[in-house]
C-alpha cells in the first residue's frame, strides 16, 4: 500500500474555487466569487455564534426556574433540609415572582433581536414559546400559593405537592434546549475544521488529489487528511526544504521558513485570509 504524508484537518467547505489564468475579466469574477464567499462564510460564523449565546441564555432561564422552585418550601440546605415556615414561603415565592419578572424582559429583548434576524433563528422561536409557557405557569403557580397561604387548614406539605404536579413540564423545555445545544455544538465543530494534506507530487497524483497539478476540489478522498481546528491552526513541519502550496490560498497570508536542509515549516500569518478560500490545504513536498 502506497504510503502519503499526512497532516492534520477536517471540515466545512462553503464551495470550491479553482485558480485560473486568463483575462482581466476572469481575474474580477473570480475576485468578486472570492468575495462573496467570504461574506456568506462570516455570516453564517456571526448566525452560529448567536445561537450558541442564544441556546446558552434559555437553558440559564430554565436553570434558574427549576433551582428557585426546587427551594420554595426547604431551607438553604436544598431537599433534605428543614422545610420552611408560611412566613419564609411568602418571602421564597416573592423572591421567585420578581426572577420571573426579570426573566421576562429579557426573553422579550431577546425575541426582538430574534425577529430582527429573519428565518435563521426560526426554531429559537419554538423555544422561546415554551420558556415563555414556564414562566406563565410559575406566575400561576404563585398567585395560587399566595391565596391558598393564607388558610389555615392548608399545611406546607400540601401545597409542595400542588407545585410538584405543576414542575413536570419543565422537562420538554430542558430536553429541547439540550438537543439544540448539541446541535449548535456540532455544528460549530464542523465550521471550524480544516482539512490539511501534503505528499509527493506522485502520491498525491496516484491518489487524485491532484490532476495535471491542480487540486482536484471535486472528488478529494477525505480519508487522506488530517484533520485542524481552524481557529487555533497556526502551522505544521514539513518535511522537506522546499514545499509548494497547491491550494489556492493568497500568498500573504503564509510563508514556508526553511529549518534544516530537509525540513521546513508552514507558518500561518492571517487566519482569515488563510481559509478564506475553503477548508482544504494540499502540500507538495517534492
Amino acid at each position: 500500500m502506497k504510503k502519503i504524508l499526512i497532516y492534520l484537518t477536517c471540515a466545512l467547505c462553503f464551495g470550491f474555487l479553482l485558480a485560473c489564468g486568463g483575462s482581466n475579466e476572469n481575474t474580477d469574477q473570480l475576485k468578486k466569487q472570492v468575495d462573496s464567499l467570504t461574506t456568506l462564510n462570516a455570516q453564517y460564523q456571526g448566525d452560529l455564534s448567536n445561537m450558541t449565546e442564544y441556546v446558552s441564555f434559555l437553558a440559564e432561564g430554565l436553570d434558574t426556574i427549576a433551582k428557585q422552585e426546587g427551594a420554595l418550601f426547604y431551607t438553604n440546605k436544598g431537599k433534605e433540609g428543614t422545610m420552611v415556615d408560611k412566613t419564609q414561603l411568602k418571602k421564597n415565592l416573592e423572591a421567585f415572582a420578581d426572577n420571573l419578572s426579570e426573566l421576562r424582559k429579557k426573553v422579550k429583548n431577546l425575541e426582538g433581536e430574534l425577529n430582527e434576524k429573519g428565518e435563521n433563528m426560526a426554531k429559537l422561536q419554538k423555544l422561546i414559546a415554551v420558556l415563555n409557557q414556564q414562566i406563565e405557569e410559575k406566575d400561576a403557580m404563585i398567585r395560587s400559593l399566595r391565596a391558598e397561604i393564607e388558610n389555615k387548614n392548608v399545611s406546607i406539605a400540601q401545597l409542595r405537592g400542588q407545585v410538584s404536579n405543576l414542575s413536570k413540564g419543565n422537562t420538554e423545555l430542558s430536553q429541547k434546549v439540550e438537543a439544540q445545544e448539541k446541535q449548535i455544538a456540532a455544528q460549530n465543530a464542523k465550521m471550524n475544521t480544516g482539512y490539511v494534506v501534503m505528499g509527493s507530487s506522485k502520491i498525491l497524483k496516484e491518489n487524485g488529489i491532484i490532476v495535471k497539478s491542480k487540486v482536484n476540489y471535486g472528488n478529494l478522498p477525505l480519508e487522506l487528511f488530517s484533520k485542524v481546528d481552524v481557529r487555533t491552526f497556526g502551522g505544521l513541519q514539513i518535511p522537506t526544504a522546499k514545499p509548494k502550496m497547491l491550494s489556492n490560498i493568497p500568498s500573504s497570508a503564509y510563508e514556508f521558513v526553511k529549518t534544516s536542509k530537509t525540513s521546513s515549516e508552514l507558518h500561518v500569518l492571517n487566519p482569515e485570509a488563510f481559509w478564506s478560500n475553503g477548508k482544504y490545504i494540499v502540500i507538495q513536498t517534492k
